[in-house]
């Protein structure tokens, strides 16, 4: 098919049609396995970087007390190499996680009526701990055929739940020195692995500060999305004479997105906050998204063959199409209490945001910034 909205061509998927004159059932499983692979990674041990460090000259300086600090930092990470201290921070964030997929379909029908019903269900659970997506389709299609008319409807539901792991992205662990500890002697969980200031002549003194990763992946926490989207595909076609034909399509799609994001107050984004700003600790993120369109279309075809050699082929075409897309979001602080992970206990709103809306309201109250969108298009 071509046209304008087609551009060099579209590809049409139709679905299956069911076989006339019986009842049947089909039904899949299948169990999938997410392993994380970490041959790859060669990195080195404690002691090898340490010795990498001083080759390269991170422990000298040419001012002497800073030489002097640069020399016991290096003593006291080597003492701990030394100890036994060799962390293997890749092993944190993985493991084998196991996914199904299960898929059901009933068809049957006659040469006038045919339906067909169809659900898929599917479960993943990545190999990052925390991280899984679980997804549902269903599928109802119906067709009717009298005489020289002909309907079809197909509507689709998906429904999405998508949960990211709170061990964060994966390359961030290949980054944490060996010669940290995760841990302390007392097996308790260190949230600071170095503070350290690297002293400089003209007073722009570094500090370098290494947060232990494990720390915010076993707070309290939320980061996860879902969608539920909602298709139907109308067709008729009425065949006039033989070499002309009148179709006719619907297409209807709405689409609702929502995702939430939650950070305690106990987070080492907030480490660095103000006395100001101590109250401001404790994040909650929401999202919503809501998106609508429909596409129509009217085609009149007209094709006639002469004398066995000679072909005739007409068309005219009619298209009108619409969409709708409405965003916003909003953050709450000031959630003190770790354990209390919903918006209803944010004291107040982020603190750098500028509410704007788009949307015109007599009262002009709102209290998101909210954007829309809108495009229709008509094509003969």
């Amino acid at each position: 098919m071509y046209g304008t909205r087609g551009a060099n061509g579209i590809i049409v998927i139709t679905t299956k049609k069911p076989t006339p004159g019986k009842l049947n059932l089909f039904y899949s499983g299948q169990l999938s396995i997410e392993a994380p692979d970490l041959t790859s990674y060669e990195l080195m041990n404690a002691r090898e970087k340490l010795a990498f460090e001083r080759i390269a000259g991170l422990y000298d300086s040419n001012e002497a007390s800073n030489d002097q600090a640069l020399k016991e930092l290096y003593n006291y990470r080597l003492q701990e190499a030394l100890r036994g201290v060799d962390t293997y921070w890749l092993k944190y964030p993985v493991h084998t996680g196991v996914g199904h997929k299960h898929n059901l379909r009933v068809d049957e029908g006659n040469e006038e009526f045919r339906y067909a019903v169809g659900m898929q269900y599917n479960s993943i659970e990545g190999a990052m701990k925390g991280s899984s997506r679980n997804n549902f389709n269903g599928n109802v299609f119906l067709a009717y055929q009298h005489k020289n008319f002909s309907f079809q409807n197909d509507l689709m539901i998906l429904d999405n739940r998508s949960y990211n792991s709170p061990y964060g992205d994966f390359s961030e662990w290949g980054k944490i020195n060996a010669y940290y500890k995760p841990y302390d002697d007392e097996g308790n969980l260190i949230k600071m692995l170095e503070n350290f200031t690297y002293l400089s002549t003209g007073g722009n003194n570094q500090t370098n500060k290494v947060y232990n990763p494990l720390y915010n992946a076993l707070l309290p926490g939320i980061n996860e999305s879902k969608y539920t989207q909602i298709k139907n595909n109308f067709l008729a076609e009425w065949r006039i004479l033989p070499e002309l034909s009148l179709r006719g399509r619907l297409s209807v799609e709405k689409r609702n997105f929502r995702s939430d994001r939650y950070k305690p107050a106990n987070h080492t984004d907030f480490d660095n906050y103000e006395e100001e700003d101590y109250d401001r600790k404790g994040t909650y993120t929401m999202t919503f998204s809501e998106s609508s369109g429909y596409e129509a279309d009217v085609t009149l075809n007209y094709n006639q063959t002469f004398h066995k050699i000679h072909q005739l082929y007409a068309g005219a075409r009619v298209e009108l199409a619409d969409s709708k897309l409405e965003t916003y979001s909003f953050t709450g602080e000031g959630i003190t209490n770790p354990q209390m992970d919903f918006m209803g206990m944010a004291s107040m709103y982020e603190k750098t945001v500028r509410l704007t809306d788009t949307i015109n309201k007599p009262d002009g109250s709102a209290l998101q910034p909210m954007s829309i969108t809108r495009t229709t298009a008509v094509i003969l």
